[in-house]
């Protein structure tokens, strides 16, 4: 369970976010939509911590990763969090079989053997072991989408947040990707949180749907209550 409580952030004195009330049950997808600059990477941001909050309360399975105190509790829960970007924000100057073994090398200390058992299962799921030796640059845009997720995934996340994962991709990849989440979601009970501006998107895949302008949630529930 993710709860956002009264959370409040400013960048330079602009309200980003505005007293986001927000609960997503276990398990579940979840797709934030709204207009540019509403603040909807911002809110994944601050779930993961890449941005820390002015005010309020962020709880993930009953421990508030705001606070100051847990601190070994909090990196542990942090830790579970995958975060797939927008941009894939793959080391260009590294294999993809070194993108995806950095966090088990220095985020979790994995040891080697373990981390080529893990990182050889990701990549074959994944459909990607032949491009292990490539470089980011030699991928197509589905490709790195599929090495970013997968890189997320060796850490064996609870929670994934996905920004806007279907931007840079044509209508074929898009249903692949959205075949591929909902997949993960089942089979690996994923709590799933997404970013998009593609409303059939969000439709098709989405337990719930949220949307936020100007920092504020206008309105939240099913598909077919907030898109129609």
């Amino acid at each position: 369970m993710i709860k956002l409580k009264k959370v409040n952030k400013t960048f330079q004195d602009k309200l980003i976010l505005n007293n986001v009330d927000l609960e997503i049950a276990k398990g579940t997808i979840v797709s934030i939509i709204g207009p540019s600059g509403a603040g909807k990477t911002t809110l994944l941001r601050c779930i993961k911590q890449l941005e820390r909050i002015d005010q309020g309360l962020i709880v993930i399975n009953d421990f508030d990763v705001t606070g100051q105190g847990g601190q070994l509790e909090r990196a542990q829960i942090l830790m579970k969090i995958g975060y797939v970007f927008q941009e894939f924000n793959l080391f260009p100057n590294k294999t993809i079989w070194e993108n995806l073994e950095l966090p088990l090398r220095l985020v979790s200390k994995t040891a080697k053997a373990e981390r080529e058992f893990i990182i050889t299962k990701q990549l074959e799921e994944f459909g990607i072991l032949a491009k292990k030796n490539d470089y980011p640059s030699q991928l197509s845009g589905g490709q790195k989408q599929r090495v970013a997720i997968a890189r997320a995934l060796v850490m064996k996340p609870e929670v994934m947040l996905f920004d806007e994962p279907t931007s840079a991709l044509d209508q074929d990849l898009k249903k692949q990707v959205l075949d591929l989440i909902r997949q993960l979601s089942e089979t690996k009970n994923l709590t799933t949180i997404i970013v998009t501006h593609e409303l059939q998107f969000a439709r098709e895949i989405s337990d719930a749907i949220v949307y936020l302008d100007k920092g504020t949630i206008i309105d939240q529930g099913s598909a077919k209550e907030v898109i129609g």
